[in-house]
């Protein structure tokens, strides 16, 4: 019987060893997630997060422990959904999923409330990823996305963040 449990997966490892990844500055989902059905991800603890880009240990598929004990997590399907309703609906279904999102220099220095880019905020190359764990409505209907954040439990509210709905909402 298969039970079900919440697992931290380790963004070091896509920091240092992907070489499809920007490391620190930025990243695309979808190349986390070929990442995740090609070779799998290990735990957070077998691979802690340092917040720094470091050089991939050239033999690192082979010697982590994780690995060589195969305690990976593959990817098996994946799906892109832009519409909002589209993304509250495989959010209620399956829980909570990976996003990108542009990041502003604003975004760093977020601490409290609704986040939205603000005009003196610029943008960072590539893009950021955070996960969306759920959904409130604003006053005025718009969609609110509650997301956590790598960047710790120092930043935001207590390593998470509500933004205001982007890109195909309504």
């Amino acid at each position: 019987m298969a039970t079900n449990r919440t697992v931290q997966f380790s963004a070091q490892e896509i920091l240092d060893c992907d070489p499809s990844s920007f490391g620190c500055d930025g990243g695309y989902v979808n190349k986390v997630l070929n990442w995740g059905r090609k070779k799998g991800f290990i735990l957070e603890e077998c691979m802690k997060y340092d917040g720094k880009k470091n050089e991939c240990e050239v033999d690192h598929l082979e010697s982590n422990t994780c690995r060589v004990e195969n305690q990976i997590y593959k990817v098996n399907d994946m799906c892109i959904a832009i519409q909002t309703e589209n993304i509250k609906r495989e959010l209620y279904k399956n829980g909570p999923l990976v996003t990108q999102m542009v990041p502003f220099t604003d975004f760093l220095a977020y601490s409290e409330g609704t986040y939205h880019k603000t005009s003196e905020g610029f943008k960072f190359n590539g893009y950021h990823l955070v996960k969306v764990v759920g959904w409130s409505q604003s006053m005025d209907g718009s969609t609110e996305w509650i997301v956590e954040n790598t960047w710790g439990d120092d930043w935001g509210e207590k390593g998470y963040a509500r933004v205001a709905g982007g890109r195909g909402d309504t």
